[in-house]
């Protein structure tokens, strides 16, 4: 039974910690719904306060005004209401209103104090997991390309291809000298995973060949000016300006001014595989980009 109870409790725990981000921000839903609550409460009751302590002013005023007026002394010959003892009374009197003042939103202030503790806190949670992620995206990347390398010096390009792009289907050509070789029918063979092409999906997409060529140049040293003028790019923004659907990796990869990469955003559009889309006979292009990797942690 203790057993049970144990488990329960550690799978509680787990869940919360991982839910933690979520749990803190309904939190300060719900604490922030109750600030404003609070606030409303406490300012139809600020009113009164405020009343309260105006009359006591006029109270003061007036009684210092009235024994100036009728030069009111005691025996002593000692003015009764004097002008320093109104100052004392009018600071006492602020001094009080102040105090139930903040009283009055003492709830508001520890609601609001609540809420924006629960904000920062699952913020804070939220970058620590996403460096995390950063990191081990990385670290995958890495041995990914290490991995592709490894095969291309070992075994030669064409495994590469194979290996990586699940064996894409070939087709039997001859060459030259008359030999029958195997060619690759889809040209992504030689691309990054990041490569898109450039068809009826995409909104400026026209069956003119010279027009794409011409708005995919434009847009890629549109990004290139911006690239030396905002010192990175994401991939995501150039997938936004193409028309392309957004992507995960999209978010952290891209180019960085003056950094490891190329110092250049080029889209491929003059790779062989683009001949007859650059000859103006097909309107169709693979474009692939040269993202400098993860740039994410380096602005």
């Amino acid at each position: 039974m203790f057993n049970i109870i144990k488990k329960g409790a550690s799978v509680l725990i787990f869940k919360t910690k991982k839910n933690s981000p979520t749990i803190l921000m309904a939190t300060a839903g719900i604490t922030g719904v109750a600030t404003l609550v609070s606030t409303v409460k406490a300012t139809m009751k600020l009113e009164d306060i405020l009343d309260e302590h105006q009359e006591k002013m006029d109270l003061i005023n007036n009684t210092y005004e009235e024994v100036k007026a009728n030069d009111e002394r005691n025996e002593n010959g000692e003015v009764l209401y004097s002008e320093s003892d109104m100052k004392k009374d009018t600071a006492k009197m602020y001094i009080r209103t102040c105090g139930k003042i903040c009283k009055l939103y003492l709830p508001t202030f520890a609601l609001s104090a609540i809420t924006v503790g629960c904000v920062l806190t699952s913020h804070k949670i939220m970058k620590k997991r996403n460096l995390a992620l950063l990191a081990a995206y990385k670290e995958l990347h890495s041995a990914y390309s290490n991995y592709r390398k490894k095969i291309v010096d070992k075994y030669g390009k064409e495994a590469d291809t194979e290996v990586i792009f699940d064996g894409a289907k070939k087709e039997i050509a001859t060459d030259l000298n008359g030999k029958s070789v195997a060619k690759m029918k889809d040209d992504r063979s030689s691309c990054s995973s990041y490569a898109r092409f450039f068809d009826a999906t995409c909104p400026d997409f026209k069956k003119n060949p010279e027009y794409n060529r011409i708005f995919i140049e434009q847009t890629q040293q549109m990004f290139n000016d911006k690239l030396h003028a905002n010192g990175n790019v994401f991939l995501n923004e150039v997938y936004d300006a193409l028309g392309f659907e957004r992507a995960s990796a999209g978010a952290i990869v891209g180019w960085i001014d003056n950094g490891d990469g190329d110092n250049y955003i080029d889209f491929g559009i003059y790779e062989d595989r683009n001949r007859r889309f650059v000859n103006g006979i097909e309107p169709v292009v693979l474009l692939d980009f040269n993202v400098d990797g993860v740039i994410y942690d380096k602005i």
